[in-house]
């Protein structure tokens, strides 16, 4: 326990745009990308501009081959958003409990968490674009895919720290 109770292992030191370092429980942090990368970067940096696809399934992907699937969502999300393949990150993990419309037959969530890029129009593509792929490669129909996008610059003004 640190001096405020709060238990070490779940605590994490986090430098604080102003330099001084404030202590966040896990349970306090938002799962928002601009939060680590902000920080410790620069809004110009290269790592404040990475797009990240995050796929959930409950298809077994053991035996399956991923690569074709990793290839096409980078292309994809790079071509849509408006940026490099270089900085597109796609995670996929697989055989995770997911019920859809009270049943456990194929289906699929993912997230989209970009700074800047998104509109309306793009989100649409992204819908569109990401559940055929998933439709070709896991099989899973594109009437049981949910995508939640997520621009990190809507709403608030960037910061040139």
């Amino acid at each position: 326990m640190d001096s405020r109770g709060f238990p070490l292992c779940k605590t994490l030191n986090r430098i604080h745009p102003f330099h001084s370092t404030k202590r966040f429980k896990v349970s306090e942090l938002r799962a928002e990308p601009y939060l680590s990368f902000n920080i410790f970067k620069s809004s110009t940096s290269q790592f404040t501009k990475m797009p990240c696809l995050y796929i959930t399934t409950n298809v077994t992907l053991d035996g399956t081959a991923t690569d074709s699937l990793f290839s096409e969502t980078t292309k994809a999300v790079a071509q849509i958003i408006g940026k490099p393949e270089k900085y597109v990150m796609v995670l996929l993990k697989g055989s995770v409990d997911i019920s859809f419309g009270g049943n456990k037959e194929a289906a699929a969530y993912a997230e989209i968490v970009s700074m800047g890029g998104i509109n309306s129009q793009v989100k649409r593509q992204l819908i569109d674009t990401i559940g055929s792929i998933l439709q070709s490669q896991l099989c899973v129909p594109t009437s049981r895919f949910f995508l939640k996008v997520y621009d990190t610059t809507q709403g608030r003004s960037l910061s040139k720290i």
